[in-house]
């Protein structure tokens, strides 16, 4: 292969490369930890942040992660860079706090015991509002100025009335509501449609997806997908892949037609409670009660990528992109590495106003780290000279302080 023939290569590799670059965060109930997966170098971080009782499903941002913590009646605010604890806001006693969304300044939460939604303040970290919803709220979803609530109608009314509210964000008030099939736990918007999956009633009455149409509020179909759906993900190629209740493997059918591909009957694999996933990669959490669970990371394609063990009994997963695009380089004109691609000669550069120690860490492209190195006046100018880096792409870190900063470069 000639020289400009594998440039051309290596650079198509780096946009692709660029774009797949994201964290992995996962809520380990039992063991009362949450997880951090960095999908560039496969670091697994399994103590990352250390949450509270009876961990359940989360929410996030750029610079914090919100976990409900069901047993403390209490949603947790995580610094997402660092993991550490900012504050506990509480609920409501003996509410069983269950989902969180953020909306704006304020985050929702469902009171799975007290068939209520909650209205946190960001500001002041305390409850501002409470609405009545239907019976055992679960899952939470948006769409413009639409709040949507699962209400699954409570295990010990073997989930009668199961039911969506509608809720108008504007003066917070129940602006809908509408029949559904038998637990709904999960819900996504995809378009103009609600996606909400019906787990049944684990025994005789299977379960299904109903497809709510926004514009009308009116069902405009339901997929048969049998057996206990659980969390629910859709791809911009329009496939649906749902988790399985029982870990037993998981559903996909077609969000655009509504066709069945993989129902109860010959359920894909491996086995997945809930799913998770970006344009480049999916994610599939097998939730693993009183044991380590596992996350199946797959490629777009469903093809293998890797596999990672985390804590006990994990309930939620979800994807955070990080910022390394060209762009965002462009922007940090004091940290590059000149030339890129390197040729004979090539140094990193970095420089911080902040004089704080930093190191820096350089890893190949299947993330295997080469070089490390540390600077203790905040900044540092590395030589890759004689490094005795072979031809390919490199991943470049610098931490300082709670803070990360991303590159690559390519040498040929």
């Amino acid at each position: 292969m000639t020289n400009k023939r594998l440039l051309l290569t290596l650079l198509s590799l780096f946009l692709i490369f660029q774009l797949s670059a994201a964290y992995i965060y996962v809520v380990n109930s039992e063991s009362r930890t949450l997880s951090r997966i960095d999908t560039e170098t496969n670091e697994v971080n399994n103590n990352f942040a250390q949450i509270g009782l009876t961990g359940n499903l989360m929410d996030l941002d750029d610079d914090y992660i919100w976990v409900v913590c069901s047993g403390d009646n209490a949603v947790l605010e995580i610094d997402r860079h660092t993991g550490a604890q900012i504050r506990y806001m509480n609920v409501e006693a003996s509410s069983n706090p269950y989902d969180v969304l953020k909306v704006d300044d304020h985050l929702y939460v469902t009171g799975l015991f007290t068939n209520k939604v909650y209205k946190i303040s960001l500001a002041s970290g305390s409850v501002v509002a409470s609405l009545d919803v239907g019976e055992a709220p679960q899952g939470l979803a948006t769409y413009e100025n639409y709040l949507f609530v699962t209400n699954t109608g409570g295990y010990q009314n073997d989930f009668a009335g199961s039911s969506l509210s509608v809720i108008n964000l504007s003066d917070f008030s129940i602006h809908a509501t509408i029949d559904l099939w038998t637990n709904p736990q999960f819900a996504i918007v995809h378009g103009d449609k609600l996606h909400i999956s019906c787990t049944g009633n684990w025994g005789d009455v299977p379960g299904k997806v109903q497809v709510v149409d926004i514009a009308s509020l009116q069902i405009e179909a339901s997929v048969d997908l049998g057996g206990q759906p659980g969390g629910i993900w859709i791809a911009d190629d329009e496939r649906a892949l749902v988790g399985n209740g029982l870990g037993l493997g998981f559903y996909m059918y077609m969000a655009d037609s509504y066709q069945v591909i993989n129902g109860s009957g010959n359920l894909l694999q491996p086995g997945a409670y809930t799913v998770a996933g970006n344009s480049e990669e999916i994610a599939l959490l097998l939730q693993n009660w009183g044991n380590n669970s596992i996350l199946y990371l797959r490629n777009y394609d469903l093809s293998p990528k890797a596999q990672y063990t985390l804590g006990l009994a994990s309930s939620d997963v979800k994807f955070y992109i990080k910022s390394t695009s060209n762009d965002d380089l462009v922007l940090q004109p004091k940290m590059n590495v000149y030339p890129n691609p390197v040729m004979k000669h090539g140094i990193l550069n970095f420089e911080s106003e902040a004089k704080a120690p930093l190191k820096v860490s350089i890893y190949d492209i299947k993330g295997r780290k080469v070089l490390e190195t540390e600077s203790l006046s905040g900044s540092i100018s590395l030589d890759l000279t004689g490094k005795a880096l072979s031809s390919g792409m490199y991943l470049y870190k610098v931490h300082q302080r709670d803070r990360i900063k991303s590159g690559k470069f390519i040498v040929m």
